[in-house]
């Protein structure tokens, strides 16, 4: 049985998409089933973890064909299907970039295709995921009839790692405080925060401050963190797992890493660097699961307003009628629709 699994993973997507992609399949991958990968622009470290799992890897080289992308992903995806030269049982894909006209071609190559998709988007799949918890029913309209559902955050895709007692945090005497701005942070927030936190009126906050892969200002941010007393830098972790039990809120983009956080209980205060995570921040700010910055800005001003006023407020806590929402066997239950819709 073979499972090719289309994802996107650069600096200007996240990492989030490769990350839930790879959860899944480690949970797949057996002896009867073999996982392909398909991706733009891996980089070093993505390909490391994909080599270590034993996953085969396609990488997708396109260059200034925004206009043509899902022409030309048609094309390239089209001729690795060859490459692989086996029937494909399931294609997986989890990516903005492409969507319904994509997959009326590519299914007439595949026997099954399962989307990944955080928006209300027209789809031509067998399975449809999605995770967040503004996810709604009404997006059947857009699927075709007999399309399996898998809506909301008991279909989460967590780290399997993540398999503890959940610490259910507040932040009424907040002495730690983690940072991650996604996998790639293209408005360069890491950075500005961390300035900020280096004023006199945070310096007696002690910093977890996690750098992602696809972070090209590395090296300027660890230069800073040296600089400040009480913070610690860390860089390509497998998971954030223990950063999270040892943090007392966290600051962070609107990405995926913000289920990690609600699994635990860790508050956080967010900063969208997208715009397809506005929609899901702005739902989980009204259910007090978060504390977002609206609107969104880089505005060193208001960033430092914004954590002045939250950093200090007592008892924010995620509610526990959100956090019951997360049990960590999202991948299970997946697994198993999965596997039924296989046989």
């Amino acid at each position: 049985m073979n499972i090719v699994i289309r994802v996107n993973a650069s600096k200007f997507v996240g990492t989030g998409h490769f990350y839930r992609s790879l959860n899944l399949a480690k949970s797949l991958k057996t002896k009867q089933k073999k996982i392909f990968f398909v991706c733009d622009n891996l980089n070093k470290i993505f390909i490391k973890k994909l080599r270590s799992e034993k996953i085969k890897y396609y990488i997708l080289k396109k260059k200034n064909v925004e206009k043509s992308y899902q022409k030309k992903d048609i094309f390239q995806t089209l001729n690795i299907l060859k490459k692989i030269g086996k029937d494909i049982d399931l294609l997986i894909v989890d990516s903005y970039k492409i969507g319904k006209r994509w997959e009326d071609i590519i299914r007439n190559y595949v026997k099954r295709i399962m989307v990944i998709d955080d928006l209300q988007r027209k789809h031509n799949c067998d399975i449809f995921l999605n995770q967040n918890i503004s996810a709604s029913g009404k997006i059947k309209k857009l699927l075709p009839k007999n399309c399996k559902l898998l809506l909301g955050p008991k279909y989460c895709l967590l780290n399997q790692n993540y398999k503890s007692k959940k610490i259910i945090k507040t932040n009424s005497n907040i002495k730690r405080v983690l940072v991650f701005m996604g996998g790639s942070d293209m408005a360069n927030l890491t950075a500005k925060i961390l300035r900020i936190l280096s004023l006199k009126f945070f310096l007696h906050l002690k910093l977890n401050l996690v750098i992602g892969i696809n972070n090209t200002k590395y090296l300027i941010i660890k230069k800073l963190a040296e600089l400040r007393p009480r913070t610690k830098i860390y860089h390509n972790l497998p998971n954030l797992n223990n950063i999270i039990k040892k943090s007392d809120i966290a600051i962070s983009s609107g990405g995926t890493v913000i289920w990690e956080f609600i699994f635990f209980g860790l508050p956080s205060l967010v900063i969208n660097q997208a715009s397809n995570q506005i929609h899901n921040s702005k739902y989980l700010h009204k259910t007090g699961a978060i504390k977002l910055l609206e609107p969104n800005t880089t505005n060193l001003i208001r960033l430092e307003t914004f954590l002045k006023k939250n950093l200090y407020k007592k008892n924010f806590k995620v509610p526990h009628q959100i956090t019951r929402l997360f049990d960590g066997k999202g991948i299970s239950r997946v697994k198993k629709v999965i596997n039924e819709d296989l046989k």
